[in-house]
């Protein structure tokens, strides 16, 4: 999820949206220096709602493996 001000939300899915997605690590990003940029499960949970992303769903391990 890509959060601007001013901007449309960016949301985008693994599975889905991989070629879209960043490649960077998170330490090439430099988020992990960035003040303010880190938030709880809870609080992405909400935004990702919020901006009307799909609930998660997880793969149960057998359509995993076929």
């Amino acid at each position: 999820m890509e959060l601007h001000p001013d901007k449309t939300p960016v949301l985008l899915q693994a599975g889905v949206d991989d070629m879209q997605m960043c490649e960077l690590s998170l330490e090439e990003t430099g988020l992990t220096r960035k003040r303010g940029a880190e938030i709880l499960q809870h609080e992405f949970e909400r935004e990702w709602a919020r901006h009307h992303g799909p609930p998660y769903r997880p793969l149960d391990r057998m359509q995993q493996q076929s």
